[in-house]
């Protein structure tokens, strides 16, 4: 179905609001949000549940329409350490898309109805793209997480379903650091390919974010079992290049580039795995722990909402000495070469696109 809205003023802006729903109870749900002022603002997200869906993709479509348009040019950003709290400087290019001669992306922003969920939901965000670049540039394995043997009924739950649409299930431990659970999921079959990135102080959430992460790149997707029997829903013509490289690749290709967490990896029975969970989570100590373990520095800026109707909190997580985004083809040399406190490393993926999308 299509949910249109015709008012002219702010925030109704947007020209669509697509919503999927399939006939057959296995098929995802999926909503598209798009806007006629700015191609960038658009929101997506693809689940088993409508009211999480729609939720999902309100919520990029508006972090996205803020991105693009800064209201305070003439103001600083107001941002703090996360370390010690005092006042940090962060220009308004390290933030916002618009007229930026400085590739930037999303990479460590979070948005919420309230400032300490969305500066949480931030920092795990940031936290998980600074340790997947890390182990894609260096090819350095993680821990292959077994799940043979899960007894978990919500875990099983969401990779049974997976198998509608894939073949194969691969989940790896990749964190930078022990105290923060960080599972990439990756996955592959005859029609399609998958992946879902996901950190967390507790183990269970990590599986669970990335398995129902996974769910977004089979939007637009039959299962497998009806595929041959009905048109594929075409993606959005306006794909970002982040997107389009990921379309690129083959199922077979795609799980040729990771390879490296797959083979050779050291295995841990999920069982194990999940009784890792932290029992006396303090999000500040966790956060000067980890930072100061593996040399960062994070800082939080505050993202205005573009629509001052709108309750929702917009932060981005970034560190003067980590990653700056996700695409390593425009690293510095001393961007590429980060080592979070390891040594003796080597970068036989320096400058090299990673496959997500």
């Amino acid at each position: 179905m299509y949910l249109k809205n015709y008012a002219q003023e702010t925030p109704y802006i947007g020209n669509k609001f697509k919503v999927e729903k399939s006939v057959f109870l296995n098929e995802l749900t999926q909503s598209f949000l798009s806007s006629p002022v700015s191609h960038s603002a658009t929101g997506h997200n693809a689940n088993f549940n409508i009211k999480h869906v729609l939720k999902s993709s309100i919520g990029e479509w508006i972090e996205r329409k803020s991105l693009g348009i800064d209201l305070h040019k003439e103001q600083p950003i107001v941002a703090f350490n996360m370390l010690n709290g005092e006042p940090a400087i962060v220009e308004h290019k390290q933030i916002y898309f618009y007229d930026n001669d400085d590739f930037i992306d999303s990479c460590g922003v979070a948005s919420h109805l309230n400032s300490i969920s969305a500066i949480k939901s931030g920092f795990m965000e940031f936290f998980e793209r600074q340790s997947l670049i890390f182990r894609w540039i260096t090819k350095r394995p993680g821990i292959l997480i077994d799940i043979t043997d899960c007894k978990n009924e919500k875990i099983n739950k969401l990779i049974t379903n997976l198998y509608n649409f894939i073949d194969e299930v691969y989940l790896i431990d990749i964190s930078v650091h022990p105290s923060i659970k960080t599972i990439i999921v990756l996955g592959s079959g005859r029609y399609y390919k998958g992946i879902g990135l996901q950190a967390s102080e507790n183990p269970e959430n990590a599986i669970v974010g990335a398995l129902e992460e996974m769910y977004q790149t089979f939007g637009n997707s039959w299962n497998k079992n009806y595929i041959n029997e009905y048109e594929t829903f075409k993606p959005h013509g306006n794909l970002d290049f982040y997107l389009e490289y990921y379309h690129s690749l083959t199922p077979d290709k795609f799980i040729d580039e990771y390879s490296f967490l797959i083979s050779n990896t050291p295995s841990l029975s999920i069982s194990i795995y999940l009784d890792q969970a932290s029992k006396n989570f303090d999000f500040n100590n966790l956060v000067n722990l980890v930072s100061n373990d593996i040399g960062i520095q994070p800082i939080c800026a505050y993202i205005p909402c573009f629509y001052e109707g709108f309750r929702t909190k917009i932060i981005k997580i970034l560190s003067p000495n980590s990653y700056p985004h996700m695409f390593p083809v425009l690293f510095t040399q001393e961007e590429t070469e980060i080592n979070f406190g390891r040594e003796n490393i080597e970068f036989p993926n320096a400058y090299k696109q990673i496959p997500f999308p």
